[in-house]
């Protein structure tokens, strides 16, 4: 629900993306549907 995170790598045809949940790090695998760019993005 609403997660930022940075995109790390391309597995197939998803995202690698690090998400900070707590205080640890997590590594999900997402697809591009469920993607979005941030508004604050400069890239």
């Amino acid at each position: 629900h609403g997660q930022t995170g940075t995109v790390k790598g391309i597995r197939g045809r998803c995202y690698e993306v690090e998400v900070k949940i707590g205080n640890s790090k997590k590594l999900l695998i997402i697809g591009k549907e469920h993607l979005r760019t941030n508004k604050g993005s400069a890239k």
